[in-house]
């Protein structure tokens, strides 16, 4: 007698594949019943979620708070869509006294109304990783502490952001992250035993926003003064350098002890040796400290997805916030406080399957950019799956509430259907050719995603993602951006933080090249992995390896690639225009003296047509001119020396750009240059693989829109064909209107 699971039917049913093997869900009745197993695993060169052996579409309802009515209707027209799968996020851990038990009831209140709604539903619990008053008044040195400005004086501050209470404990407190870790393993198994038919992974927040993010990071605070900091900071020198002479000739400090090693203060943290740059030799205290403040909180996410794990014998998936070093660069005292700069470590992690983040909240309405918060191409190459969390602000909400209204206008919500419809299809277009995933979020459950109209329009782009879930994505993007975690490390944190422009603002060019971009981490490059691209641009590359330089030379051979302001600038120990050199192929010189980063730029040149003067108002300190001979493009406004310049080496073809920003037109001029093709260039939004094409029109207008090679082209969501065997097609498109084709 055989025997079919009933949780594995729905699975079966929902699949539409022509074949699916399905080993272990029919088994000899005699047999003990396996558990419901999720994992991500390679499907085509790309990691897909699998339930039960059987591939899934990741494509997911999610809410907040409280499940609402209007919550709950929604989740019902999302399983009409075949939208199974929900995040919920309301559930939290908290320590409790030796003795007590947690109570588990509400929770488990609110799971059932989901299931009552749609018994089907496959869950993803949010967790907030809490704690309670009581612990933090017994463990004092273990609630953060920053310091503030205030009156040109820095003072100690607890202020918290979201939360009441006592404050934030420490990531950095092993007493608090063991505490935690325990609370989190009982709610996971109490779980696994009730629910855990219906729950396919568990995602755990803590720190700004649940974020795991330093708490209070975009206040203007310098962060990490707590006792229970100093303390893990004075650990972890230890296993760093060993013994007590090796810190000393690291710090350059003959009487230091790894008992009386102080945190930096906050005037050593907001100043720098050489402008934006800290000198290896003399600042490597806050080269380190930097780089520590970002391994704990790895180190916290780590132990809490070993706790997941082994609280589901490895059977669920575990999801998390991290990794936004684009949007994190715009925060006031720079990305290098995040905690967001060991993404290596954890997407080479056995513990954790899949990253979140929301879409960039710059630039994200209709006729926007919807940026990714991270270098998102990097993570199938460790086979962790990325995830957007879609939380447009649809043109539902409540106009009566002022906070609702505000947050809609500052976000840049819908204020139609037809906006609604053109965002979620751009958001959309963002993942499906990477075959990434998302989660459409209805932030305050107040409705956003409670409508029909919505729904119909998902349900079309989650049945093309079904019609392609399987078959081999063929996303070759010809430029590749490079970022790099380390070199952050290198930076002071005076505003305004050198990555702003470079990291934040830049995806506005980005994003408008009119060809797709893959975005990747320079240990990528470093290590082979990224795919062989035609155009690289290195945007915050200033510290690099002998390695790193090598792999460029051998990887980026035979391209072009852009090279931002003061990239190589660092081969530790050592910062001199020198490294920058052997990088770019012609001699540098630095100068430690200001200059506006406001570029001139020279006509008469392909790589400059239609190219404005551009750069940004701020100072840069230093500066850096070359000294060989090279092909100058722009100068710099205020003393007329070389600001843009490009040198063909024997390696690859250099162009530099001496100021921390560049126009789209320039770099899509230098991407025609370098052979990219180019879809469209009225600065519309592109995402193409070999079947599929989406643009995303920033403004209202006729474009020619040219593919790489003739192709029928059929419109995705309402099959008509726009033309047989043509190689370039016009649209006349509104402002935002996004549009989605099948190349066949």
């Amino acid at each position: 007698m055989l025997t079919v699971f009933p949780s594995v039917i729905p699975l079966i049913k929902r699949s539409q594949f022509y074949i699916a093997i399905f080993v272990g869900v029919i088994i000899l009745s005699s047999q003990p019943a396996p558990s419901f197993r999720a994992s991500v695993r390679p499907l085509g060169q790309k990691p897909v979620i699998f339930l039960n052996q059987i591939p899934f579409v990741p494509l997911i309802y999610c809410s907040y708070g409280t499940i609402s009515d209007r919550a709950l209707h929604a989740i019902e027209l999302a399983r009409k869509q075949g939208v199974d799968l929900v995040s919920w996020c309301g559930i939290d851990t908290w320590i409790t006294r030796p003795g007590e038990e947690p109570d588990y009831s509400w929770i488990d209140g609110e799971i059932e109304k989901v299931l009552a709604r749609n018994p089907e539903a496959l869950l993803i619990p949010r967790v907030s990783v809490g704690t309670p008053d009581w612990w933090l008044e017994e463990h004092p040195d273990a609630i953060m502490l920053f310091k503030k400005l205030e009156n040109g004086k820095w003072v100690d501050s607890r202020e918290v952001v979201w939360i009441g209470g006592r404050g934030m404990p420490s990531v950095a407190s092993e007493e608090w992250r063991r505490a935690s870790g325990e609370a989190l393993r009982k709610l996971v198994s109490h779980l696994e035993e009730k629910f855990g038919d219906h729950i396919i992974g568990y995602h755990p927040c803590g720190q700004n926003t649940g974020e795991w993010f330093y708490n209070d990071s975009w206040e203007g605070k310098l962060n990490c003064y707590e006792p229970a900091f100093e303390k893990a900071f004075r650990k972890w020198l230890k296993e760093k350098y060993g013994k007590e002479e090796a810190l000393r000739r690291a710090w350059g400090e003959p009487d230091i002890t790894f008992d009386t090693v102080t945190l930096p203060t906050p005037e050593e943290r907001m100043s720098a040796s050489f402008g934006f740059f800290r000198d290896p030799k003399k600042e490597r205290k806050l080269v380190d400290f930097h780089e520590f403040q970002n391994i704990v909180m790895a180190e916290t996410l780590e132990e809490f997805a070993k706790v997941v794990k082994e609280a589901t014998k490895g059977r669920k998936l575990v999801v998390y916030f991290y990794g936004y070093i684009f949007e994190l660069g715009g925060m006031p005292y720079g990305v290098q406080q995040s905690g967001h700069l060991a993404f290596k470590r954890l997407i080479d992690s056995p513990y954790i399957d899949v990253f979140v983040s929301p879409i960039s909240y710059g630039d994200r309405g209709a006729g926007g950019i919807g940026a990714f918060m991270t270098a998102v191409d990097s993570l199938p190459l460790h086979n962790k799956l990325w995830l957007n969390e879609d939380d447009h602000r649809t043109h539902i909400y409540n106009k009566e509430r002022e906070d609702e209204a505000r947050d809609h206008f500052t976000y840049g919500g819908s204020n139609n259907p037809e906006e609604t419809y053109w965002v979620h299809q751009r958001n959309f277009a963002h993942i499906f050719p990477r075959r990434m995933g998302c989660w459409w979020f209805d932030l305050f459950a107040s409705g956003w995603l409670d409508d029909e109209g919505i729904w119909q329009n998902l349900g079309k782009l989650k049945r093309i993602y079904d019609r392609y879930l399987t078959s081999k994505p063929s996303f070759k993007p010809e430029v590749a951006v490079i970022v790099d975690e380390k070199s952050n490390f290198y930076l002071r944190q005076a505003y305004p933080p050198i990555n702003t422009p470079l990291l934040y603002y830049i995806r506005q060019s980005l994003y408008r090249l009119g060809t797709p971009v893959g975005f990747y981490y320079l240990h990528d490059l470093g290590e082979g992995r990224v795919p062989k691209s035609k155009l690289y641009i290195f945007l915050n590359c200033f510290a690099l390896t002998e390695k790193e330089r090598m792999a460029i030379k051998r990887y980026c051979q035979g391209s072009t690639c852009v090279f931002f302001y003061a990239n190589g600038l660092i081969k530790d120990p050592y910062l001199d225009a020198k490294n920058m050199e052997e990088l770019l192929g012609v001699k540098m010189r630095m100068e430690e003296g200001n200059i506006k980063g406001q570029i001139k730029v020279m006509g008469g040149n392909p790589l400059t047509e239609k190219v404005a003067d551009f750069g940004v108002d701020h100072q840069l300190s230093p500066v850096f001119y070359p000294e060989g001979e090279v092909e100058v493009l722009g100068t710099y406004e205020e003393n007329g020396f070389p600001a843009l310049w490009r040198k063909r080496s024997k390696f690859y073809n250099t162009i530099y750009i001496g100021t921390l920003t560049a126009p789209s037109t320039l770099l899509r001029n230098i991407a025609k240059e370098a052979g990219v093709h180019i879809f469209s260039e009225m600065d519309d939004v592109v995402e193409a693989d070999d079947g599929f094409l989406c643009i995303s029109a920033r403004d209202e207008g006729e474009r020619r829109i040219k593919l790489k090679k003739k192709a029928t082209v059929e419109d995705a969501l309402t099959g008509e064909v726009i033309g047989k065997n043509i190689d370039q097609f016009k649209l006349r498109l509104k402002k935002g209107e996004t549009r989605l084709f099948f190349l066949k």
